[in-house]
């Protein structure tokens, strides 16, 4: 739900149009903070919903927010921090200014010599990535909102181990003798002389093996797979081995993002995880829709082209890069 109206002292109408414009004002707050969970999204989306009066009174409000970004560029002060409640068209109207240009900067290029943390991690931001070798014959780059934590190992297997928190990482190991051992949502994949891809997003791990052999266990589950297989497991499934178009699964690697008959709802998310503000889809009819794509990393934006020019997807564009299509 949107930030609390309580300015009004009785129980409002829900068609009550004042209400809704108030609301609309508090989504758009919201959405160009660049905090919004994916919870909040789904609740916009429900809100939007609603009714038309709903979905054309953020339409219009959004409008007139734009007239007022092209002023707010030439504020360069610190965004002003907006109260969460009674948020009058007087506060909105302030706010408009200091909220432009909230959202993050996407760094595409690549860092090398990489210092853990004082807690054995290493994180990084929104569109930046990361390579480390962790010894002369293994190597690891870290993707976008990637988060590792290296810990020692004791065992007479002498292998390297890490845990992958959560993004994507590609692992190359040219060792027989010391291979690597990668926990993942309570999963192990073990590889040695091998080169591999580890995608956890969620609960959601997803294991492809590009060149070698590579183990993954799972809840008592086992499995091997070799190049272009791919494994998924989540707390609810163990998936048998599948064969996968390896160049595409590591197109990251070279700033490219490659989709091959995938759900546009799909594409939608992964494009948001290395763009900087956020891509709302509200229709679910076009999200459910498989397309062929390829991006760049640095031209993102791309993406709302396609769907405007090809697929006829309305647009409308909010300060902080967001972006609405429905």
């Amino acid at each position: 739900m949107p930030p609390s109206t309580d300015n009004h002292k009785s129980e409002p109408n829900a068609a009550d149009p004042e209400l809704i414009q108030e609301q609309a004002r508090c989504w758009l707050v919201r959405i160009t903070s660049g905090n919004m969970s994916p919870d909040e999204a789904e609740s916009f989306k429900s809100w939007c919903a609603q009714s038309q009066l709903h979905a054309r009174t953020f339409a219009e409000t959004s409008r007139a927010w734009r007239l007022l970004d092209a002023a707010a560029k030439l504020n360069t002060d610190t965004p002003v921090a907006l109260p969460p409640r009674q948020l009058s068209r007087r506060h909105f109207l302030a706010a408009a200014a200091g909220l432009t240009g909230v959202a993050m900067v996407a760094h595409f290029g690549m860092r090398t010599g990489i210092s853990l943390g004082t807690d054995n991690s290493i994180q990084t931001a929104r569109g930046e990535q990361k390579r480390l070798n962790i010894s002369s014959d293994i190597a690891i780059t870290l993707n976008t909102l990637t988060h590792i934590e290296m810990f020692d190992d004791n065992t007479s297997t002498h292998q390297h181990r890490l845990r992958l928190v959560s993004g994507e990482m590609d692992v190359q190991c040219s060792s027989y003798t010391k291979g690597i051992n990668i926990v993942a949502a309570g999963g192990e994949i073990k590889s040695s002389d091998a080169h591999i891809n580890i995608k956890h997003i969620n609960d959601s791990v997803q294991v492809t093996c590009l060149q070698g052999l590579t183990e993954v266990s799972f809840q008592g589950q086992n499995a091997r797979i070799g190049p272009g297989e791919q494994i998924r497991y989540s707390p609810s499934s163990f998936s048998s081995p599948t064969s996968v178009d390896a160049s595409s699964v590591s197109a990251w690697l070279n700033r490219v993002l490659v989709f091959d008959d995938i759900p546009l709802g799909t594409v939608i998310e992964e494009v948001n995880r290395y763009r900087s503000g956020k891509i709302l889809l509200l229709n679910s009819k076009v999200a459910e829709r498989r397309v062929q794509a390829r991006f760049e990393l640095d031209r993102l934006d791309e993406v709302i082209t396609l769907l405007t020019d090809v697929y006829g997807i309305k647009s409308l564009s909010l300060p902080g890069g967001v972006v609405v299509l429905t």
